[in-house]
């Protein structure tokens, strides 16, 4: 199989997967996924996507970060509080809440913490300092983020 045979059959894939999408892949090599706004029938207006475009390295990275996008926030804080809860950190999903927030601990100051969300606008978790941690699809550096965060603060 050649490789624009190749590249097309991926492209192919992602667009039955995600009919809302356009699948473009670049001379460079990335690949995008981009959507335009729909139209509200019954006011005509434009309604924008919170996240419109999707840039990634190779196809399966992009497929990933399209289903991350139909995930709901509390979904994706559930997962990032399970990799935290497995690194030794006492988290908390916090549904009742809105936005939907991860309360985390660190195990040795039970007192003192940080609260976590997903981004309005685009698919990163934020601290509640406000700061970008890392990409929803990028558990690991969120949990990275966190501990170094705490390093910085003194924590044993």
């Amino acid at each position: 199989m050649t490789q624009t045979t190749a590249t097309e059959e991926a492209k192919a894939g992602l667009r039955r997967a995600f009919p809302g999408w356009s699948i473009i892949h670049t001379n460079q090599g990335n690949w995008w996924a981009i959507r335009l706004p729909v139209v509200d029938r019954a006011t005509g207006w434009p309604e924008q996507h919170p996240v419109s475009e999707v840039e990634a390295d190779t196809p399966d990275e992009l497929r990933n970060r399209l289903n991350r996008l139909a995930m709901t926030d509390a979904e994706i804080l559930r997962e990032l509080g399970q990799a935290l809860a497995d690194a030794g950190w006492r988290v908390e999903v916090r549904t009742h809440e809105l936005p939907v927030r991860l309360r985390v601990v660190h195990p040795s100051l039970p007192e003192v913490g940080d609260t976590v969300r997903v981004a309005s606008d685009e698919p990163w978790f934020r601290s509640s300092t406000g700061a970008h941690m890392a990409r929803c699809d990028d558990l690991q550096g969120a949990v990275d983020y966190i501990e170094r965060e705490w390093l910085l603060k003194g924590a044993p």
